[in-house]
């Protein structure tokens, strides 16, 4: 669900996930779900182009009970 969101987000300002060059995630439950979101994760990314750099941090609460909480920036470069 969280990248069905992003993807509309970045959809809307004229991004795509392939505009993306660092992406922060919060996992609550970090050692379960970690391997799950890194699958779901690179699904999203396309597949003949590296990955943008990230971190993956565990944490011990998000906003609202998430248990996954995802930020990124985006960069083009033939933009003004």
């Amino acid at each position: 669900m969280c990248f069905e969101n992003i993807h509309l987000i970045l959809d809307h300002a004229g991004y795509g996930l392939e505009d993306s060059v660092f992406v922060r995630i919060y996992l609550k439950e970090f050692e379960r779900d970690f391997a799950t979101f890194n699958r779901v994760y690179t699904r999203h990314f396309p597949q003949d182009k590296p990955l943008p750099s990230r971190t993956t941090v565990g944490v011990s609460a998000l906003g609202r009970g998430a248990l996954v909480e995802v930020d990124l920036v985006c960069f083009k470069a033939n933009q003004r």
